[in-house]
């Protein structure tokens, strides 16, 4: 049981850890840069901020990665309860973490135009501004398509915390009911 109960704790260290982290992005996340109905400004607005740009790039980084090692930490914490769901928890949660990871991409675009700037001149402010403001509103988009899967990750780790009576099994029905609140909303 102490092992258990180890591994129970570092999930729930890590968890939080990771939970403070997504606060910092989704407070300070890069919808700060986007000056609405001013591309222009927005490409200007990007290397006046650069550092809190690039750090908010590596926070949302280690987020995800985070998020997965809280994953894998459950799974193993999991895995005698029942096998299956906790691999099916794992997939629902390496699946969007997958999703955001690539649609870092997207932030990266601004900092190109910014770096390489001869490469654009053809463009006017403007234009790269507004380029600026679709890519980071194609990453928006990219959290909108995953929304559903932080909620479906949360029915087999609900059910394990039910099944497995390590934890209140009230926690585990108010995990389903977020569950379907995100999957709702993502729909």
């Amino acid at each position: 049981m102490g092992s258990i109960k180890s591994t129970a704790r570092l999930a729930g260290i890590m968890y939080l850890t990771m939970s403070v982290m997504a606060g910092v992005s989704f407070v300070r996340g890069f919808g700060n840069f986007v000056v609405d109905g001013d591309p222009a400004a927005t490409m200007r607005h990007i290397p006046d901020r650069e550092l809190i740009y690039r750090l908010g790039i590596l926070n949302d980084m280690i987020t995800n990665i985070l998020f997965l090692a809280v994953v894998v930490t459950l799974y193993h914490l999991f895995v005698d309860v029942d096998r299956r769901l906790s691999m099916l928890m794992l997939v629902f949660v390496a699946v969007p973490v997958g999703m955001q990871l690539s649609s870092f991409v997207d932030h990266l675009a601004p900092l190109t135009m910014l770096q390489h700037p001869g490469d654009f001149a053809p463009m006017t402010e403007a234009q790269r501004g507004l380029v600026a403001q679709s890519v980071l509103g194609l990453h928006r988009n990219m959290g909108r398509l995953v929304t559903p899967f932080w909620g479906l990750w949360l029915f087999p780790f609900a059910t394990l915390v039910i099944k497995s009576r390590y934890f209140p099994r009230v926690l585990g029905v108010l995990m389903m009911a977020a569950g379907a609140g995100y999957v709702v909303t993502g729909f």
